[in-house]
């Protein structure tokens, strides 16, 4: 690998990193949204289990 090219690598992962701090700093939904969580079951008539 030439140093050229690790160099690049090295300004990619920079650009990454800081796309990375933006996101993290954004609300993930909206003020006021309410989040629910609530498992999904499904039954397959093939064999009866559920998954």
């Amino acid at each position: 690998m030439s140093s050229d090219h690790i160099d690049q690598i090295i300004e990619k992962l920079q650009k990454l990193k800081e796309i990375r701090r933006k996101v993290a700093r954004q609300p993930m939904s909206p003020p006021g949204a309410w989040i629910h969580e609530y498992l999904v079951y499904k039954q397959y008539k093939k064999d009866g289990d559920v998954y």
